[in-house]
């Protein structure tokens, strides 16, 4: 029983959009992969595990991002 449509995960390199559904997962390359997810509507909950790994370059520039307006 799903409590939301729509949100579905997007990988922009390889131009995927995965349409996860409760209890899925999806394990990737986050610091070479830029992902977000759509719009949804519904009660939804997500867990993200991360490392630390490329944090020095978050902080520095955002990996990129810094300039981007959506981003704060």
């Amino acid at each position: 029983n799903q409590d939301f449509v729509g949100g579905e995960l997007v990988l922009a390199q390889p131009g995927l959009v995965i349409p996860l559904m409760n209890g899925d997962f999806s394990v990737f390359s986050s610091m070479s992969t830029d992902h977000f997810n759509l719009d949804y509507k519904g009660e939804r909950c997500s867990l993200v595990f991360q490392t630390d790994k490329e944090f020095g370059s978050w902080e520095e520039d955002r990996h990129g991002w810094k300039s981007n307006t959506f981003l704060t």
